[in-house]
């Protein structure tokens, strides 16, 4: 499972509306910020590379992904050397698009159930 969504069900407080506005708002913003991370990527902007990473971080955290979030922190520290490893970033960003697909299926498998 990617999501860990403990936190979350904690914040919302049994609040099922809530959590359900959170995950929608989820499922449509993350795939926006990935587009803009691979097209700073393709771009060779490095320091929007790092700057996305570095946005896409909270909502993996507050969905509990720290796979996503962990490999989100290295893309944002790669992205600031000096020398940056693009096959290292390339690799994370593959990677980043595995998770996210199981993240937004198990996400739209909540809300079905919810």
């Amino acid at each position: 499972m990617a999501n860990d969504l403990v936190f979350l069900r904690e914040h919302a407080s049994g609040d099922v509306l809530y959590l359900k506005e959170i995950i929608v708002m989820y499922l449509r913003t993350m795939p926006e910020y990935f587009r803009e991370l691979k097209e700073n990527f393709n771009s060779k902007n490095w320091i929007e590379v790092s700057n996305q990473a570095h946005k896409m971080k909270s909502p993996a955290k507050l969905f509990g992904d720290l796979k996503l979030e962990s490999l989100l922190n290295e893309i944002e520290f790669e992205g600031k050397e000096i020398h940056v490893k693009e096959e290292l970033i390339v690799n994370k960003i593959n990677e980043i698009s595995q998770s996210l697909s199981i993240s937004f299926e198990e996400l739209n498998a909540i809300l079905i159930d919810a």
